[in-house]
């Protein structure tokens, strides 16, 4: 294992310690279980295509965040300033999503690879984002 040479060594009261029987709870307690966040939505993009709205609901049930690319053009869908739209999120997990990267397009070769944050058809009842999920895959 190779040391970071400017990476500063932790002190004693850097790292807080949870036994490892309160992982499982603690950890639960940060998931966003089923919630719905708003997006905002870059309509000139191709993954957009049909879509008439500049926001898009959507189910959100992880903890995963995308990062920003450096392209202005290559992140279609970020999360809304104010993205809860309805259900429960963990203290301070609305300040730590908004206005991240909810989709990045990222060239690979002759191709595109397109990665998402959440589940556009979420049980086959989600409607709002199928197209989305249609202008992915093809």
């Amino acid at each position: 294992m190779r040391e970071d040479p400017d990476k500063k060594p932790k002190e004693d009261g850097d790292v807080t310690r949870h036994t490892f029987a309160d992982g499982e709870d603690i950890e639960r307690a940060k998931r966003v279980p089923g919630t719905i966040f708003m997006e905002e939505v870059d309509l000139s993009h191709p993954l957009a295509y049909g879509l008439g709205q500049t926001t898009l609901p959507v189910f959100r049930s992880g903890k995963l965040l995308l990062e920003l690319t450096d392209s202005p053009y290559q992140t279609p869908l970020v999360y809304a300033e104010e993205p809860l739209a309805a259900g429960y999120l963990p203290e301070g997990e609305a300040d730590r999503v908004a206005r991240q990267a909810a989709a990045v397009v990222a060239p690979l070769g002759k191709g595109r690879v397109i990665a998402m944050t959440d589940d556009l058809v979420f049980r086959g009842y989600w409607f709002g984002s199928m197209r989305l999920l249609g202008n992915t895959v093809f």
